[in-house]
């Protein structure tokens, strides 16, 4: 699990991380992009503000004076205050007449060839020097009259600028490198409680054993790892059937077989050479065979009850499951039979399971009454389900023995048996009603009979 935790957090911070650089790119872009455009807004007008001001471009320059254009220029530097990095500066005749601020920015006075190449322009324009240092953004305006000539420049250091933009990206990256420092905690503790369903899943799967199936791993929340978890349980929940089924298996075989196969091998040691007790011998012999191969394939039945292909399912007709049942329960022996009435349903289940689960009902009761005595079946609809019953007026059974008669190879020690049977008629019917998702309950007293009661889900028409 922690190989699968480290895969995620590398993932994740890798892409943390290829995120962090694209934003802090981008900002340095937006910021650059927004300084050139504010910069050649505030150097277009302060260009504009001039040439407004003293109206040189639409006046006749024959007629200005070198005078006019000092006055001009000495106006214009006293009357306006440049922004940081703003510098303006008058040329007169290739000469520095004046600027504002007075001092120019160190990357104008150490290179003498930008100077010389702003002294040097004769018209009107805009453009850009960029030094080891510093990015230079300008704007001019030329005054050529027959005195002289005349340039207005405003220059733009963006040394500042640049400076402050980076600070600006380094807080960036000093609280994105916070934000994934806190990220990356919190994410490494998120991930441990969202993978410790599979941390679970891997400790639950090392202490499992056949002899230890009883362990199930808790489900929380509503995703694709709890739904995971499910599945799992579900999973161990039909392994632990399956081997307790073969376990029980293999415990009733070994103990109920025990007995027969004692029988069978000590009449045949005994066996003589009289022809007549050859003759008793056989019949014993195949006798208790033929008890054992019932017993075996009761057995089966028992552990095939728990598997998910246990029954056939199939729209059944009630009155006529029940006269089926009827017409061969009243060959099990000399008792009055009666069908009650029963109600003209549907329901969803085995037909073949469901006439066996009756007749060994019917057999039971057969058991424990004597000729002559009644045995009803009959049905009655309840509220989402139906009952199938069959009452008999045989010895009853007591309380303490109705809460085992389910159980394999009970045979309800505390009444009288005329019979012997094996022990798992009632087990088999049990293990029908559940599989059919319905119960069977008893209800009896000591020489007033007995009535089963069969329920099971109603599937209406």
């Amino acid at each position: 699990m922690s190989r699968i935790r480290l895969r995620i957090l590398i993932s994740y911070f890798g892409l943390m991380i290829g995120s962090m650089i694209l934003s802090i790119m981008a900002i340095y872009q937006v910021l650059w992009l927004r300084l050139q455009e504010r910069t050649h807004h505030n150097l277009d007008q302060g260009i504009e503000n001039f040439n407004t001001r003293f109206n040189f471009k639409t006046r006749d320059l024959s007629q200005v004076n070198n005078s006019e254009i000092r006055d001009a220029f000495d106006e214009y530097i006293n009357q306006t205050i440049p922004y940081d990095g703003i510098f303006i500066i008058t040329f007169l005749d290739n000469e520095i007449y004046k600027s504002s601020p007075t001092a120019l920015p160190k990357s104008l006075q150490n290179n003498p060839y930008i100077l010389n190449q702003l002294v040097s322009l004769d018209t009107s324009r805009q453009g850009q020097y960029t030094t080891r240092t510093d990015t230079l953004i300008y704007r001019s305006s030329a005054i050529a009259t027959e005195e002289v000539e005349a340039m207005l420049i405003i220059v733009q250091s963006m040394e500042g600028e640049i400076a402050e933009i980076r600070e600006a990206v380094v807080v960036a990256i000093q609280v994105s490198l916070s934000v994934f420092i806190g990220f990356a905690v919190l994410t490494w503790w998120v991930a441990g409680r969202t993978l410790s369903p599979l941390r679970v899943l891997r400790e639950t799967v090392d202490s499992i054993s056949e002899s230890n199936l009883a362990q199930r791993i808790p489900v929380r929340g509503d995703d694709e790892l709890t739904q995971l978890t499910v599945r799992f349980n579900e999973m161990l929940d039909r392994l632990e059937m399956a081997f307790t089924s073969q376990r029980d298996l293999l415990n009733d075989i070994g103990h109920e077989l025990r007995t027969p196969i004692t029988i069978i091998q000590g009449h045949l040691e005994l066996m003589g050479p009289d022809p007549n007790e050859q003759q008793e011998t056989v019949a014993i012999v195949e006798d208790e065979l033929d008890r054992m191969s019932g017993l075996i394939n009761n057995l089966l039945l028992l552990a095939k009850s728990e598997r998910p292909d246990f029954l056939n399912l199939e729209v059944i007709d009630l009155p006529y499951l029940m006269g089926d049942v009827f017409r061969k329960i009243t060959a099990l022996g000399n008792r009055h039979w009666h069908l009650a009435e029963r109600p003209n349903v549907k329901l969803v289940g085995d037909r073949q399971r469901l006439t066996q689960a009756l007749i060994n009902l019917a057999d039971n009761a057969t058991k424990h009454t004597k000729p002559g005595d009644d045995i009803i079946l009959g049905a009655e609809r309840e509220i989402g389900r139906i009952c199938i019953w069959l009452e008999d007026s045989g010895c009853g059974i007591t309380a303490e023995n109705q809460a085992r008669i389910f159980e394999r190879f009970e045979r309800g020690n505390g009444i009288t048996s005329r019979e012997d049977g094996s022990g798992l008629g009632l087990a088999i019917v049990r293990a029908i009603a559940q599989a059919h998702g319905g119960q069977i309950q008893v209800e009896s007293m000591i020489d007033q009979g007995s009535t089963f009661r069969l329920y099971l889900p109603l599937e209406t028409s």
